[in-house]
């Protein structure tokens, strides 16, 4: 569990680049490296890389005790991990590109609680790196680095969705 935590920490500033970078490219917004505010979004990340593991191991916690109960346990706790720790993982994946939109902590766990199955999803696929004897954590990095693309991608086009107005055929002059 902690393993991928530590991944992301030490990532963090590669990470926030790389989601910087994908928008850059996709919206051709040029932003301007600031090194001051570069240096608060990796600490935001680790901070709420922390929040996320702190919540994730009481889930664990909670997981562990429903284990005890004989088969059905079983598949809870193991299933409820994977759910969980997938979220998480992929909250933290897509609060990159919430750090850039200046969403404080609250308002970007409200939004990612509204996209749980885009987090759930992203961090889906690097949860299950680790399930990789010897290699997981070295291939998660690898992996880490397309999922922070791809929910940058998702959260890009969310945005776009959003902006579209809607036009009433009453309003088209024709």
């Amino acid at each position: 569990m902690f393993g991928g935590y530590i991944s992301l920490i030490v990532l963090s500033p590669v990470l926030a680049f790389l989601s910087e970078k994908t928008e850059a490219i996709i919206t051709g917004k040029k932003l301007k490296f600031d090194l001051y505010q570069f240096t608060r979004d990796i600490i935001r990340a680790i901070l709420l890389v922390i929040r996320n593991m702190c919540i994730q191991s009481l889930w664990v916690i909670l997981f562990f005790i429903i284990s005890f109960i004989p088969v059905i346990g079983w598949f809870v706790s193991f299933f409820g991990n994977l759910i969980i720790s997938s979220y998480f993982y992929g909250f933290s994946f897509m609060d990159y590109t919430n750090e850039r939109r200046r969403l404080n902590i609250k308002q970007s766990i409200l939004h990612i609680k509204e996209n749980k199955g885009l987090a759930t999803g992203t961090g889906s696929i690097f949860v299950l790196c680790f399930l990789i004897p010897f290699l997981g954590s070295i291939i998660a990095s690898f992996v880490s680095v397309i999922a922070v693309v791809g929910s940058t991608l998702c959260m890009i086009k969310e945005q776009k969705d959003s902006e579209v107005e809607i036009i009433s055929p009453k309003e088209v002059n024709i």
